[in-house]
């Protein structure tokens, strides 16, 4: 392979590439304009429904005594309404706080002996050791090879970047739109 080779195929890409910006400006022209068409209407329609939305809500609120606890929906058009029974959830959580907290009541349990508790505690606290890639490579060579790890060169890799960032920030996110599009279709 020669360099006029390589300058030949860069050329190639260089088209290439303005085939696509220049396909890819065109395709941004047709949806600012299908964009300007919808977008008043379809704001007008959003708000109505978020309107008919919250008439809807107030009716159900007020008419909590027309959803009896056997029944506590409805289907209307396709829509479901009515309630939903609550979920409990936790409350006065803080993770830090929680967790000394229930050390400390499992350090009773065991002073105890009750073991009950203590399997309670242990399903409550959970322990997962996570690994920190910037961590790991700050130990010492030594200490990686105590535990059989190793930090290895990075590798050469091809490099085809255009010198405009915003031409080629444009040119990616066409290709990643196209590419879903594709996959979608």
């Amino acid at each position: 392979m020669s360099i006029e080779k390589i300058e030949e195929l860069t050329k190639a890409f260089a088209k290439q590439r303005t085939a696509v910006i220049s396909d890819a400006a065109c395709m941004q022209i047709e949806l600012e304009a299908v964009h300007k068409r919808y977008a008043a209407p379809l704001r007008q329609q959003v708000e109505l429904l978020l309107k008919a939305q919250a008439d809807l809500t107030t009716a159900i609120e007020g008419s909590a005594d027309l959803f009896p606890d056997g029944s506590k929906t409805r289907v209307y058009d396709g829509i479901k309404v009515g309630f939903n029974a609550g979920k409990p959830y936790l409350s006065g959580v803080d993770p830090t706080v929680t967790v000394v907290k229930l050390e400390l009541l499992r350090d009773q349990a065991k002073q105890r002996g009750d073991r009950e508790l203590m399997e309670r505690i242990a399903g409550a606290l959970s322990y997962s050791p996570k690994l920190s890639d910037a961590g790991l490579r700050k130990l010492l060579p030594a200490d990686m090879s105590e535990v059989g790890i190793s930090l290895l060169p990075g590798a050469q890799s091809v490099l085809i970047k255009p010198a405009d960032q915003e031409a080629y920030k444009a040119v990616e996110a066409t290709i990643k739109t196209v590419m879903a599009e594709t996959v979608d279709a």
